[in-house]
């Protein structure tokens, strides 16, 4: 894990650095917080992993397994995560914040409330979400998107990168937030593959004139006292709210799509095959299979078949 005492000790130089930010953003992929949280998303978009990579298998005669692609397969992936954490974070959250004052509410923006159901459904599916006050508004990132960076003494986030890609074949972008300012990198051009800035450091806050003989100028910059961005949490175990849910709605899922395939079959009937013990499974599936689209099978001399 890398942390802000690490981005301290690499040599200030822009290759150094980006190279750093680069590490930043690997290793927050491969962390076990990154990789619940991808799950968790894909499940709060109704995509079952679990039931959606369950394969029915068949056996032949030597124990070789082959997949069943012939018997019914239906891979029903519920809502119930979606809806599970959408109803706890609108409980928590769905009212608004009332302050003591309001002139606070008003400094925070218009929107204050809404960026906050954001993070807090994100919080959730996720474990943690990160506030970043952009000026007079707050805006929200997911795990899946922020990479933070933290002080080994005291544990505060001193540092962050923001990054996406539209595409595994397109550029990677990212926003490197330090206290002193906001810096742009870009990875995945063929002229630069080893990366490069596309705009320096900046200040978070910008005064900005514009003028026809020299056009959009920034004329004066300032920073924030502190770090502008802030983790969420969604619990005090600080993990995603699927963790200890996956497997019951694995299971729900699971049975309701073993009953469809019940129904689909006709399991209440079953076929017997007089004479044919040199058939495998495979033939088997396949005779079954047959019969219920063509309603009609053919059999070998001596070969007799019987409904139950």
């Amino acid at each position: 894990m890398l942390t802000y005492q690490d981005y301290l000790k690499i040599p200030d130089n822009d290759k150094d650095r980006i190279a750093f930010v680069r590490r930043v953003i690997d290793q927050h992929k491969a962390t076990s917080l990154y990789q619940t949280a991808l799950i968790a998303d894909e499940y709060d978009k109704h995509q079952n992993r679990t039931i959606r990579e369950y394969q029915k298998l068949l056996y032949d005669v030597t124990g070789r397994a082959i997949p069943d692609n012939w018997s019914a397969n239906y891979k029903m992936a519920s809502k119930f995560f979606n809806r599970f954490i959408t109803q706890e974070n609108q409980y928590l959250l769905g009212n608004g914040v009332t302050w003591q004052n309001e002139a606070t509410g008003k400094k925070l923006g218009n929107d204050f409330d809404t960026q906050l159901q954001k993070l807090g459904q994100k919080a959730l599916s996720g474990a943690v979400s990160f506030g970043f006050w952009n000026l007079d508004h707050v805006e929200d990132f997911s795990v899946l998107e922020y990479a933070p960076l933290y002080d080994e003494e005291n544990g505060a986030m001193m540092a962050g990168v923001r990054f996406w890609q539209v595409d595994a074949t397109k550029p990677l972008r990212a926003t490197f937030y330090e206290i002193d300012g906001y810096t742009d990198m870009m990875w995945g051009q063929r002229d630069n593959p080893e990366g490069q800035i596309l705009h320096e450091k900046r200040p978070y806050i910008q005064k900005i004139r514009v003028s026809e003989a020299d056009g959009l100028e920034i004329y004066e910059g300032d920073n924030y006292p502190s770090f502008p961005i802030v983790p969420l949490w969604a619990n005090p175990q600080k993990q995603s709210e699927i963790v200890g849910l996956r497997e019951q709605i694995d299971c729900y899922d699971l049975i309701k799509s073993g009953y469809a395939n019940n129904v689909d079959e006709g399991s209440l009937i079953y076929w017997t095959l007089n004479n044919a013990g040199g058939m495998s499974d495979i033939d088997l599936a396949e005779f079954v299979q047959k019969m219920k689209t063509l309603h009609a099978a053919t059999t070998d001399d001596n070969v007799t078949a019987e409904s139950h």
